[in-house]
């Protein structure tokens, strides 16, 4: 039988459907990152206290450093290591960005 309680549907469409693809798009900005890592890190990411010169200080934000670059990379990839989850949320999600994240405004330069 048919769930058609108006409330149910409200919370699926609203909650469950938002979060699923706010979750995908995140793991798809994740992976796009992780696909980028091996030439930051030949290009300077380092493994260590080295400040990134991002202009923080300028704007507020904290320094980040080579380190909490990849310790975050390396926690976000911990994350998504259960791949029979990702596909159930994949199933839910309607409107993640796409693996190559062009359907994103930022990244055309908006």
């Amino acid at each position: 039988m048919a769930i058609t309680n108006p409330d149910v549907v409200r919370f699926s469409n609203e909650n469950i459907r938002r979060m699923a693809d706010l979750i995908v798009t995140l793991y798809n900005f994740s992976q796009g990152c992780q696909t980028q890592l091996a030439s930051l890190e030949a290009a300077g990411l380092t493994n260590t206290s080295d400040v990134i010169v991002d202009g923080s200080p300028g704007d507020g934000r904290t320094p980040i450093t080579g380190a909490q670059v990849l310790q975050f990379l390396m926690a976000l990839n911990n994350i998504f290591q259960n791949a029979p989850l990702l596909s159930e949320l994949q199933a839910v999600a309607v409107n993640p960005c796409s693996p190559d994240f062009s359907d994103l405004s930022w990244n055309q330069g908006e």
